[in-house]
Parts: structure tokens; sequence; C-alpha cells
């Protein structure tokens, strides 16, 4: 019994002294970071992830124990900065609840993941955009096809409107694999090698790309329809009989 009442005192103690020390602290302006690392009411004892769709929960838990397991220092900016260091800026947003039970302090972590709209590849580099033009470079996304190609990605960025225009389209489109960007006009290539030539990005309006549900289904051995001159359409390599 007299053990038992000796650690409860230790405890006891321990947490008026945190308490004493952070009044003091916020007082003075200083942090002395061993000093609560000593003290087992400012650990971390279970996290609780949510909203993970490809990133590993452990690399999370991972991040808090870089961080001491001290929920002193853990907050949502920086798990939100070191997270997405770690997954290329492929999370969007993190919100952070501190719960304190009797056993110590929970962490329940909800992530939120920036969502793949679009997969460019420029010089053998994988990259993704979210619907909302952000791009970010997860190592746990993986690619979807139609792939974009380009040597520039600024033109995606600068772009991407008419980047969303293609992607509308092509949802309604069957077979088409990927796309070539460049600066003087855009390449579409379905799967069984009909090419379809629209109007560089700078220049693309969503009309020209509406055109694409009009003529991709021509059929008569076409190899190639070309769209960027806006009004009409040039068809090359049919049979016209």
């Amino acid at each position: 019994m007299g053990g038992k009442n000796k650690k409860k005192k230790g405890r006891f103690v321990e947490y008026a002294l945190a308490i004493l020390w952070l009044f003091s602290a916020g007082l003075g302006g200083f942090f002395v970071p061993h000093f609560t690392d000593s003290i087992p009411f400012f650990k971390v004892k279970r996290v609780y992830v949510e909203g993970t769709e490809t990133i590993p929960p452990a690399l999370i838990a991972e991040e808090i124990s870089r961080l001491k397991n001290n929920w002193i220092f853990i907050n949502s900016g920086i798990l939100f900065s070191n997270i997405n260091k770690k997954t290329g800026n492929a999370v969007k947003n993190v919100k952070l609840e501190r719960i304190f039970t009797r056993e110590g302090v929970e962490l329940r972590v909800k992530i939120e993941e920036r969502k793949p709209f679009v997969t460019v590849i420029r010089d053998g580099d994988v990259i993704f955009f979210d619907r909302d033009g952000f791009s970010f470079q997860s190592p746990y996304t993986d690619q979807t096809e139609p792939l974009f190609y380009t040597h520039d990605l600024e033109l995606i960025k600068e772009n991407f409107d008419s980047v969303k225009y293609i992607m509308e389209v092509i949802g309604r489109v069957e077979h088409i694999s990927e796309a070539y960007v460049t600066n003087i006009n855009t390449l579409i290539y379905t799967k069984e090698g009909l090419k379809i030539v629209l109007p560089s990005l700078v220049s693309l309006e969503k009309e020209d790309v509406n055109r694409i549900l009009k003529v991709y289904n021509i059929g008569m051995g076409v190899r190639e329809i070309d769209l960027s001159n806006h009004g009409f359409a040039i068809i090359r390599g049919g049979d016209m009989k």
C-alpha cells in the first residue's frame, strides 16, 4: 500500500510541476524541451489515424514519434509540413485533436489526401495534379490513364482549365490512353492508334475539345483527325469509298 501511495504522490508532483512550468513558460517566453520529455503527462499514449487512402498510417505515427511523442510539440501545422515532405505534398489538410484520458493523452489525426486528377510525365518524372491544379509527387499514388507527356510543366500549370476541358471529354470517350502537350499543339492517342490533333493548350477552347465527340468514332480506317484549325476537321488515312 505504501508503495502505491508513493507512486501516486510522485505522479501528482510531476503533473503539478508540469502545470507550474507551463504557466511560468507562458509568462517568461521560454521553452525547455528536455524538461517535458521526462514527464509521462506529456507523452502520447495512442494515435488514431483517419482519412488516409494511399499514405500508410505508419508514416503518420513515425512522424509523431520523431517529435518524441510529446503532444506539446505536436500540432497540425508541424504534422502537415513533415508529412508533405515525405509524401511529395500529397496531403491537402491535417486536423489534430487531443483527447485527455485517465491513461494519458490520445491523438486523433485526420488526413485529407490530394486526389490525382491528371497524371503528367515530364522527362521520366511522374507528377500528379489534383482538380485544383496543385501538383504533387506522391510515391504512394498510382498512375492513371490518360497519361499527359510534356517537357514544359508550366504549360500544364498555366493552362489548367484547358486540361480540364480535355479530361471532361475524355471521361465520355473510350480508349484514350495518352496525350502529348507542346507549345505548338496537343496530340491525343487512342489505344487503337487513332491520333487526334488539337490546338496548343494556350489557345485551346472548350468547343475544340467537344468536337472530339463528333469525330473520334468516325471509323473508315482513319488514322488521324486534325482539329487544330478551330473551324473544321482534316481527316487523314481513311478509306473514302
